[in-house]
């Protein structure tokens, strides 16, 4: 299989932790020789700024060739230390605007605020989306904008830091307005897991003065991912009010609400507007019909969730649909550390599976207008493979 660095996993991974919270210096690193540090030093120095950041400030811009294709300009604001490990502890503050877009359903001008109250603003359906945080389920699609650029910047640290990727300093570089090291990385050889693996590789601009990353592209057999910060402020605090937002005069505010559980697929299918897929196969010990159904409303669609047991290492199938009314769903995302993507055909659709531990894995297939994604809890990769390769799908 061809080794593949992005999911497009309905669930988006709260276990990601970029950083805990730290000192509140303006910088975390400065060396005026730096370019004669080791990889190791670059990577301790990279920890300890990411730790020491309270607060972050950029703009930049980023490129994918897949799962989808196109180019994105956003400025970002966040207040707080930069992880996404709870959506009810203390996460941080975030608002993301999109300043230029080509990628389909992301329209230039949307607005996303990640906050005690998020919202999703689309203005060329003029539709202000708005969820309380901590609420469950498909929801999180209103926050893959946030995450895209936490779990960028996390991909970035794992490659300098993750022994299963080798690191090369490559020199000094002027990039911008910032003075750069340049850090080129390759998976190790035995690497079966981590943000690299195969021939992928990845090339890190680290700023001397922060000591964060200022560029990447990363590049895989299935495509390429970039990310260039062209300005950067750390440490100097955001205004409250970039995380309140007056929805414009006549767009339409849709709140949503947690996952809502219906009686069975029909039911199911007459909320959402769409017809569930139902599984031709199952592992055994699995129960055949669902355990529980639920319908959602998110900002890229309905989705209905089918949950296959009871949650519990014992074993569960998870099968997740959503309609896509908007390109938000395709946008990338980094794995968790020590997962592994790779890219397989499901009757001549291209999937996306990614596996996370031994018996956790996850598969995501476009087909149309639609996006699934099945989950196993107890299961590796060839059993939900086979799921879907006989998910019956209208």
């Amino acid at each position: 299989m061809i080794r593949q660095m992005l999911s497009i996993a309905l669930c988006f991974y709260m276990t990601i932790a970029l950083v805990a919270c730290g000192n509140n210096n303006n910088t975390s690193t400065t060396n005026t020789n730096a370019v004669n540090l080791s990889a190791q030093q670059i990577a301790e120095n990279a920890i300890q700024a990411f730790q020491g950041l309270k607060s972050y400030e950029g703009s930049l811009d980023m490129s994918f060739t897949t799962p989808t294709t196109g180019q994105m300009s956003m400025n970002v604001w966040m207040q707080g230390a930069l992880t996404m490990q709870s959506m009810t502890g203390e996460p941080p503050q975030f608002r993301g605007e999109v300043t230029d877009s080509t990628i389909e359903g992301l329209p230039t001008g949307t607005i996303a605020i990640f906050a005690p109250t998020s919202l999703f603003y689309n203005p060329t359906e003029q539709v202000v989306y708005t969820v309380e945080r901590g609420t469950p389920g498909a929801a999180a699609q209103l926050y893959r904008l946030p995450m895209l650029f936490i779990t960028t910047m996390n991909q970035t640290l794992q490659t300098l830091t993750l022994p299963t990727v080798n690191q090369t300093v490559a020199g000094k570089e002027r990039l911008g307005d910032f003075d750069t090291i340049k850090v080129e990385a390759t998976a190790a050889p035995d690497a079966t897991s981590g943000p690299l693996t195969g021939n992928d590789k990845t090339t890190i601009w680290i700023d001397t003065a922060t000591s964060l990353p200022v560029k990447m592209i990363l590049v895989t057999d299935a495509g390429e991912q970039t990310m260039t910060v062209r300005k950067m402020r750390v440490n100097e605090g955001v205004d409250a009010e970039r995380f309140r937002y007056d929805p414009p005069a006549g767009a339409e505010v849709i709140e949503l609400g947690p996952p809502v559980t219906v009686a069975d697929l029909d039911e199911a299918s007459e909320k959402a507007g769409f017809t569930a897929p139902t599984p031709g196969y199952l592992p055994a010990d699995v129960p055949t019909t669902p355990t529980t159904v639920s319908v959602q409303e998110t900002p890229a669609g309905f989705s209905i969730m089918q949950v296959y047991g009871e949650g519990n290492d014992s074993g569960t199938v998870y099968i997740d649909s959503l309609q896509l009314t908007s390109g938000l769903a395709q946008l990338p995302m980094a794995p968790p550390p020590g997962a592994s993507s790779s890219k397989v055909e499901i009757n001549g659709v291209e999937a996306l599976v990614l596996v996370i531990g031994e018996g956790q894995a996850s598969l995501s297939m476009r087909q149309g207008d639609f996006l699934y994604v099945i989950r196993g809890n107890g299961f590796g990769e060839d059993e939900i493979i086979k799921v879907a390769e006989q998910l019956q799908t209208s």
